[in-house]
């Protein structure tokens, strides 16, 4: 199972390469640039189930510590096991 830190920290850098391909756009100011560098929003949603994954308390507390706003979206249903 991955570690709840790994997937946050995986995710935040991807989320900053992808502000960073923004350089240069045109209209994309520096101001814009360095506030989108900070997330401020996370929406666990169509990703599955999230309450399934066993590390979720722990994910969730990590981003209430750095202040990021969080959406938890399930459809509570759980697969039948055999």
């Amino acid at each position: 199972m991955d570690d709840p830190l790994e997937i946050f920290n995986t995710a935040a850098d991807l989320h900053t390469e992808m502000i960073n391909q923004m350089k240069g756009v045109p209209g994309v100011t520096q101001e814009r640039l360095v506030e989108g560098l900070s997330a401020r929003y996370c929406a666990l949603s169509l990703v599955g189930e999230p309450i399934m994954y066993l590390e979720i308390s722990m994910f969730l507390d990590e981003l209430q510590k750095r202040r990021i706003s969080t959406l938890l979206v399930t459809n509570v249903q759980f697969p039948e096991r055999n």
